[in-house]
């Protein structure tokens, strides 16, 4: 269908096929979220029982009844259009007609070098699900969020896309805002528990939830926020934070860098010559394959050395403060004597 300027049989992803899910959205209820109705000359404040959103806000990786970026400037960087619902649409939608039930099982939403340079958002509401990029090219450095409202996307694309306001909407004369070039989002309702990383660089965000987070090849950093986790760093150098409570960890193939953080963890060096930071008050963690003179440990928190005790346990060591007798870790297996040249600081 073809009527004036606007190709409705155009794919997902284009100005056209936007402008429908936008009219859409009008048909359930959906307002502009600025001030720049058709035939508005000058800024006014939003009518009774309304709000507009914040400039910063005011983009279409956030809602897609928003005029901006506009497709013009969107065309010249390449930026795609939204092809669904965005995540303040679902969450408005949810607040008019009730959550409903949509994606219940255990799903698994794949990713390839095609799909992936996509603006859209995810709605799961149920099941224990995956997100998986295995299969994107080792030639970008990713930025993998599980947190609601956040995007998949590369660094490069991350905050990449440059829109301004016109006059009419209030903002200030030049001010620029930034937004995504290119994500997919997750809805603010989604809960995603488990990620498969690329095989190139990527920067990993944990949940709340109870993660398992593969990061695959390449030098990756995760982090595995709140939830016990499970993490693995696969081949490459990585640095791994994993976050509250009682954490797995394994760093896999390569020098890694790995912080247990809170609770009391379960970590596995791996292949290379690891460094495990230890600080006071954040539990014991157990490190299951400390070698000496290939791994180290590593003090934070305002610890040297000379404030610790090594004391032997069957089957292993336990580092302790000697002052207040916490136990910061115990390495299990390691039966031979620690010192100085053991540990360095973080």
């Amino acid at each position: 269908m073809k009527t004036g300027e606007y190709n409705f049989g155009n794919l997902p992803g284009t100005y056209e096929y936007s402008t429908l899910i936008h009219e859409l959205g009008h048909a359930l209820g959906l307002e502009h979220p600025g001030n720049y109705n058709a035939g508005e000359k000058n800024p006014t404040p939003p009518p009774p029982g309304r709000v507009f959103l914040p400039f910063e806000q005011d983009n279409s990786r956030n809602t897609v009844m928003s005029y901006n970026p506009g497709s013009a400037t969107a065309g010249d960087a390449g930026a795609p259009e939204p092809q669904t619902l965005m995540p303040f649409d679902i969450l408005a939608l949810q607040f008019l007609y009730g959550v409903k039930n949509n994606n219940t099982g255990n799903d698994v939403y794949t990713f390839n070098d095609t799909n992936f340079k996509q603006v859209a958002t995810i709605w799961d509401s149920g099941g224990i699900d995956t997100v998986d990029f295995s299969g994107l090219s080792a030639d970008e450095v990713y930025t993998l969020r599980l947190a609601p409202g956040l995007p998949f996307t590369t660094q490069a694309a991350l905050k990449g896309l440059d829109y301004n306001l016109e006059p009419s909407q209030g903002a200030p004369e030049g001010a620029t805002y930034k937004t995504d070039t290119f994500g997919t989002y997750t809805s603010f309702t989604t809960e995603i528990e488990n990620l498969i990383g690329t095989a190139g660089q990527d920067e990993i965000l944990g949940n709340r939830f109870n993660n398992s987070i593969q990061s695959g090849n390449g030098n990756d950093t995760v982090y595995g926020g709140k939830g016990g986790d499970i993490l693995d760093g696969g081949v490459g150098s990585d640095t791994i934070y994993a976050g509250r409570e009682a954490d797995q960890i394994n760093g896999g193939e390569g020098d890694d860098i790995i912080s247990g953080d809170r609770d009391n963890d379960t970590i596995t060096g791996g292949g290379g010559n690891d460094r495990f930071i230890l600080a006071p008050g954040l539990g014991t963690d157990t490190i299951t394959d400390f070698i000496q003179g290939s791994d180290e440990l590593a003090l934070s928190g305002g610890l040297t050395f000379a404030q610790l005790a090594i004391v032997p346990q069957a089957g292993g060591s336990a580092v302790q403060i000697s002052g207040t007798g916490e136990i910061i870790a115990v390495l299990s297996g390691t039966t031979v004597a620690l010192g100085a040249s053991d540990f360095t600081l973080a």
